[in-house]
Formats: structure tokens, sequence, C-alpha cells
């Protein structure tokens, strides 16, 4: 299984075998049987890749920071609470931090 090169005479119609040619075409024939795909068109899935990684990095960074965060407040942090309705949320402010608590200010319901 594989190519077969062939070479046809346009004049007498008579085929030629690769052995039969003269050196000079049986070289290019053996440079076009090993161009293969360029690197280049390879470079979108490469990009693409990166940029997924890229994703995947900042989001389990984000995950870290936030555990960091609720761990440790800090004065002016602003952190985002829900109520009890579902459709209710707020941010509070940290003003405040003792060795057992937090002291907030949340912002008022519009």
């Amino acid at each position: 299984m594989g190519k077969t090169n062939v070479l046809e005479c346009d004049h007498c119609k008579r085929t030629y075998k690769l052995k039969e040619l003269p050196n000079q075409i049986q070289e290019k024939f053996k440079l076009e049987k090993h161009s293969g795909v360029p690197i280049k068109y390879f470079a979108g899935l490469g990009i693409t890749a990166l940029i997924f990684a890229g994703i995947y990095y900042s989001n389990s960074k984000d995950k870290e920071n936030e555990a960091i965060y609720i761990d440790k407040p800090l004065v002016g942090d602003v952190y985002r609470t829900t109520g009890s309705s579902a459709n209710y949320y707020t941010t509070a402010k940290v003003t405040s931090v003792a060795s057992d608590s937090i002291y907030m200010i949340l912002k008022p319901k519009n």
C-alpha cells in the first residue's frame, strides 16, 4: 500500500516507472514525496491549547484566592452576600477585624 509514481509521455503515451526515469526527475519526485504539512498549519491548535490552559490555571488560582480571602479577611475587602430570598443580594465591606470577630457594613437595599 502506498503511492506509486508513474509518468506518462504526452507525445507517445508511454508510461515510465520511477526507476526508469533520469536521476534529476527521480530527485524531484523524492522532494515532493517528503513535503508534509507545514508546522504553521498547527499553530492555531497550539494557540487554542494555550488559551484553554491559561483559563484553567486562572480558574484554579481564583478558587485558591477565594479560600484565602474567606479565611483571612482584610479591612476594605468587599464581599457579595445573598439574602433569604433568591432575588436578594447585597455587598458587605469589612471595616475592622478582631481575633474572633469581623465587623462589616452592609449596603442598604435600594
